[in-house]
Parts: structure tokens; sequence; C-alpha cells
């Protein structure tokens, strides 16, 4: 990933998950060239990692990714490329950012996705309320509908609800 103006932007960075369940993810960076490296393999969750930039507004963000594919066969630590989506590009600035929240691209055939998202810096909440507009749902009349509730966290753990059952 390259951060663009100077890294002098760079405040922190920070990967989650903090588990390190796979010990298969880390990042460093290139001190003075606005270069940051990620490398990390996905098990079905989601890996990241957490920038602090002293000013989002000016920044230019652009993430180029290698995907490697898997191979029984070769060299394991020569992976081969990944057939679907050997390469992605994500470019964005920061005032582009502040304006959608979150900026993505999915990797088709790979059932992936590269998300850029601004998080706060500010606690956040522990409990929620809210009005789910069911009509608005297009729910069939007269049979139950089993609802989840899902949220994640700011380390992207998911949360959720066991199924609310419901008639409309």
């Amino acid at each position: 990933m390259r951060l663009r103006p100077p890294a002098s932007l760079l405040e922190k960075v920070d990967e989650y998950p903090k588990s390190r369940r796979h010990g298969d993810q880390s990042a460093r960076t290139a001190a003075g060239l606005g270069t940051l490296g990620f490398r990390t393999a996905t098990h079905g969750d989601v890996d990241g990692i957490e920038l602090k930039l002293s000013d989002l507004r000016d920044a230019r963000i652009v993430v180029a990714a290698k995907l490697h594919g898997y191979s029984k066969i070769g060299e394991a630590l020569q992976p081969p490329p990944h057939v679907h989506a050997p390469e992605v590009f994500l470019e964005a600035r920061g005032s582009e950012l502040i304006a959608k929240s979150s900026i993505s691209v999915d990797l088709q055939g790979v059932e992936l996705r590269l998300l850029l998202e601004r998080v706060t810096d500010r606690p956040l909440p522990r409990d929620l309320s809210g009005e789910i507009p069911l009509p608005g749902l297009g729910l069939s009349h007269g049979r139950q509908h089993p609802l989840f509730l899902t949220a994640r966290q700011r380390d992207q753990s998911r949360i959720w609800t066991s199924p609310l059952f419901m008639t409309v």
C-alpha cells in the first residue's frame, strides 16, 4: 500500500485481528517512502490494518495488491498468481473517503472484497436502538420470517443475534 502525500501524515499503524490466530499476517512500513507493506493469508475472516492519518482530507491512498492462489504442487514459497484476480488496484482521495465513509472493490471469482473504510477515534457505542420498517423489507404476509441482527466491531469481529421470528 502506498500513501501520498508524504508519509509524514501517517501517525499510527495497527493490525487486526489482534489475536494473530493464524500467525500469517504482518505489516511493515518503509521509512520515509510513504509505503506500507501488508501480507496476509485469509481463512474466511477479515484481516486488515488501521491507519491513523494526521490529515485525511488531503491524503491520496493507493492500494496495489497481488493475490496468489493455492497449489498442492510446486514451490510453496512461490505460489502462483490467482487465476481470476492476480492483482487489484484501488485509489481514493481522503476527501472522497470522508464523503462516502467507505470505498470498495469486489474481486470477482475470488469472493474477496478490498475495502477502505473511515473509522472514528471516538469510543463506539455499546448500546444501539432504533426501528426496522418491516413493510419496506418486502416480506410475504401471513407467515413467519426469521430476522437476524448483525453488527461489526471496530476490530472487524462480527456479532449477531439468534433469529427473531416475526409475522407481517
